[in-house]
């Protein structure tokens, strides 16, 4: 898009491209439409738990020990068991230990306290890889 003038690179890295013609150009972190294409289906974001983890950045909420994948679970701020539903707004990364702290209570129930309040995570943020997040921050606020 770019080569076809439809696009514009706003962010290079420093990885060079080099093609078969011998057209070479920086690799770009950051692409703008010149023209703005109007997207007319909306799609749902889906709940996954990769996501929540990505979202807490692989912290346990009530800890804040960062956990491995051996380490961490998906808890529910309000147990399914009282009703909670898998969702962003009702799920958090947790350490197995206070994962099984907590178990089928809420985190009031249980005299814990979440770092966070968890919400939907823009699908903007877990699409930039984590070496471009810095370059990113400055055009999504959400980006932390």
């Amino acid at each position: 898009m770019i080569l076809n003038g439809k696009a514009e690179s706003v962010e290079d890295s420093s990885i060079v491209i080099r093609s078969p013609s011998s057209v070479s150009m920086s690799a770009p972190m950051v692409v703008r439409l010149i023209k703005y294409i109007k997207v007319p289906v909306k799609r749902r974001f889906p709940y996954r738990k990769n996501h929540v983890y990505k979202r807490d950045d692989y912290i346990c909420q009530y800890c804040g020990k960062r956990v491995d994948e051996h380490d961490r679970t998906i808890d529910h701020v309000v147990p399914r068991a009282q009703g909670g539903q898998s969702t962003f707004e009702n799920s958090v990364c947790s350490c197995i230990k206070c994962n099984r702290k907590k178990a089928d209570r809420t985190p009031q129930q249980a005299g814990m306290v979440l770092l966070s309040i968890p919400k939907k995570p823009s699908k903007h943020y877990l699409n930039i890889p984590d070496t471009y997040k810095d370059v990113w921050a400055k055009y999504f606020k959400d980006i932390s």
